[in-house]
């Protein structure tokens, strides 16, 4: 996943919603009494619409992430199960006994076996290695994730507060918090995302 730095969110960002328009917008809904209450606070059907459309792009957020955990749960899955594999090869491989050292098929046998175990201990190394990367790769996905996330609110935010001046200006003489009311729905992707990253961490566990 990378960062994303120009967030694009419909309905919330773009020429249509600069901080001068939004005003106008805000202005314009509290002379027509689009104000209303709702448990949260106060907000208008124009707040609420910017609020789904910000929920909509972070939950894609969290759905893009999810299959990026998932392939990567994969591939250290397969890791797991090979390294696990070469491990019980190597504990129940039978001692070599009978076979004098001294000879040339004694020291043709030693030298294989020395080779195989280097291999097998490179093969080992490459594996750990691999589990590692795969592992910050998931904590990456992670920090990257929540950064866009932090990113999507400021923006929501930003906008929504420059619209609620407006909405001040154009309710002159009426007693309004300083902020609204933002509504955030529940995210399918949010508690997937949740689910998938633990799931892939307890892989990790085990083979620590």
């Amino acid at each position: 996943m990378k960062e994303i730095t120009n967030i694009k969110i419909k309905g919330v960002t773009g020429i249509r919603h600069i901080s001068m328009f939004d005003r106008m917008d805000g202005k314009h809904d509290a002379k027509n009494n689009q104000i209303c209450k709702v448990d949260e606070g106060l907000t208008t059907p124009r707040i609420i619409r910017k609020c789904r459309s910000c929920d909509q792009f972070t939950n894609q957020l969290y759905i893009m992430a999810v299959e990026e955990l998932k392939t990567l749960y994969t591939d250290i899955a397969v890791s797991i199960k090979e390294l696990s594999l070469m491990t019980d090869e190597q504990e129940t491989a039978p001692a070599v006994t009978g076979m004098n050292p001294a000879t040339e098929e004694g020291m043709r046998q030693a030298a294989a076996r020395a080779a195989k175990a280097k291999a097998y201990e490179n093969r080992k190394t490459g594996l750990m290695i691999h589990l590692a990367e795969l592992e910050q790769n998931c904590r990456n996905i992670d920090e990257t994730l929540k950064h866009n996330l932090d990113r999507a609110g400021s923006t929501l935010r930003e906008h929504v507060e420059s619209y609620w001046s407006g909405v001040l200006q154009g309710a002159a003489g009426e007693i309004l918090p300083v902020s609204p009311a933002l509504i955030e729905e529940n995210l399918s992707g949010k508690a997937e995302y949740a689910e998938q990253y633990e799931r892939v961490m307890e892989l990790l566990e085990r083979n620590h």
